[in-house]
């Protein structure tokens, strides 16, 4: 295998062949002229002869240096039409998008005309069906989940952090009394489709009578409007029922996570790098994110 001279002495040399100065050279690099001079007597050591001729600041090239000078602007200039041939295939690239219905619905779809503006050119493709997709060996690598972000084998980034809620209309609850978790096994619940949140939150708190809830499954698109209208108890993320809490459609029964402890949208991958055009949808949303807790939630419109 043929030993070559580091990368940094490569470019140092080119740079300062290509502009005969140490110094513009260096403010190309983003380095000081030394450490141009220091890299370019580094590769001269490395090749056993003279490239660079010194004049005070002006430089003179050798019949070698010369030669090597032009040859690596060729390399430097086919290396950087690779990685710009693979940087626009990866922006062409649609961003394929797993996530709840519910998320889709209540946060992005108000918000996609904001993101069609700021990127034109990016096309979506967002899956809905989260328990039918694996993002492990499926086709779609890139998802956005609830939870705490400790998922097996999926890199996760934090979007938002928000409580889970348990809620329901008033008019479901007229004339109840919800003092214990308990009291909630005696109503009918609705329950996104392809999802088990209802089931593992009595788990999790051991409800004796869950086996005995009525469930309905709805699309994702659904779930709130049937809840705002008493159709059943609700479990959700309060950035989506802040202002439903705030003016009395809905009642806030129980509440999990603070803003602190991690519990909230998680943007999950199978691998830490992401496309160019996955990177833009993720920057959009934390900026969108940005001053949007579960306090603060935009209001919406009808129901």
């Amino acid at each position: 295998m043929v030993t070559l001279p580091p990368l940094s002495a490569l470019r140092s040399f080119e740079a300062a062949a290509r502009h005969q100065n140490f110094t513009r050279a260096g403010q190309e690099l983003n380095v000081t002229h030394s450490a141009v001079s220091q890299q370019v007597r580094r590769l001269e050591s490395f090749v056993g002869c003279q490239l660079i001729v010194r004049h005070g600041k002006r430089l003179d090239l050798t019949d070698q240096g010369k030669k090597l000078a032009t040859d690596l602007s060729k390399a430097f200039a086919l290396m950087q039409r690779a990685v710009q041939s693979i940087e626009n295939q990866s922006q062409s690239l649609p961003v394929a998008i797993n996530m709840t219905g519910m998320f889709s619905t209540e946060w992005l779809a108000p918000r996609l005309n904001e993101f069609k503006k700021a990127f034109p050119s990016i096309e979506l493709i967002i899956n809905t069906r989260f328990g039918a997709v694996d993002l492990i060996a499926g086709d779609i690598e890139h998802g956005i989940k609830y939870g705490r972000g400790d998922w097996p084998n999926l890199v996760s980034d934090l979007l938002v952090a928000s409580p889970y809620v348990i809620v329901a209309s008033p008019r479901l609850l007229e004339g109840k009394k919800i003092k214990t978790r308990n009291d909630l096994t005696g109503f009918h619940w609705v329950q996104e489709f392809d999802t088990r949140e209802v089931q593992e939150w009595m788990f999790r708190h051991r409800l004796p009578d869950r086996e005995k809830v009525l469930v309905d499954y709805l699309p994702g698109n659904m779930i709130l409007p049937a809840a705002r209208r008493g159709a059943g108890v609700a479990a959700t993320v309060r950035l989506f029922v802040e202002q439903d809490i705030q003016d009395g459609s809905l009642v806030l029964l129980f509440e999990e996570g603070t803003d602190d402890d991690g519990l909230g949208y998680h943007f999950v991958s199978r691998t830490p790098v992401r496309p160019a055009n996955v990177e833009k949808f993720v920057r959009w949303i934390k900026s969108t994110m940005s001053g949007h807790s579960s306090r603060q939630v935009p209001r919406r419109v009808g129901s």
